[in-house]
């Protein structure tokens, strides 16, 4: 059951995507962000506080859902009118493929980078390759489904969810 105030927060995110203050990918996003433990986005997330040197050791934070390739493809601005299949990617480049092991990092300072990402036993390494519009941390199917984490997409209506607590570092 939703709190009072994940319904007022949600109704305040449709209304703006109503009235085009925000896009549907990051409705999808702040939607996302709002399903999970009931932190802030980014809140435990030690780059936002003490800069990048801070994850150079294993460090928890929140991971959430960026969403599939055909989602980023339709859901974005920067991507819609891309050929079908790409992406415009914050870090450069277009190619996207669901399998791949990709995140995106709080701001461009990550771009490139390797993260080591762990949810229990399960670890696996992604390669920065977008911003995330949340200032968080944010996977792809690949990652996801390597690490063990649910996640859902519709592509249609632009809306998804996933992710959680994960010990991330940077290699």
């Amino acid at each position: 059951m939703q709190s009072h105030l994940e319904m007022l927060a949600a109704r305040s995110l449709f209304l703006a995507r109503a009235f085009g203050l925000v896009t549907a990918a990051s409705l999808a996003v702040a939607c996302t962000a709002s399903a999970g433990d009931g932190t802030a986005d980014g809140a435990e997330d030690p780059a936002s506080a003490t800069g990048e040197d801070a994850l150079t050791s294993p460090r928890s934070v929140s991971l959430m859902y960026e969403g599939s390739c055909a989602f980023l493809h339709n859901c974005s601005a920067w991507s819609r009118k891309l050929p079908a299949g790409e992406v415009q990617w914050g870090c450069g480049g277009t190619d996207c493929s669901d399998d791949e092991l990709w995140v995106a990092g709080p701001s461009h300072s990550y771009c490139n980078r390797k993260a080591k990402i762990c949810h229990g036993t399960r670890c696996t390494t992604a390669t920065v390759r977008d911003i995330s519009n949340a200032h968080g941390w944010e996977a792809s199917n690949g990652v996801l489904d390597a690490i063990g984490m649910a996640h859902t997409v519709n592509v249609s209506a632009c809306t998804g969810g996933g992710g959680g607590k994960v010990t991330l570092q940077l290699l």
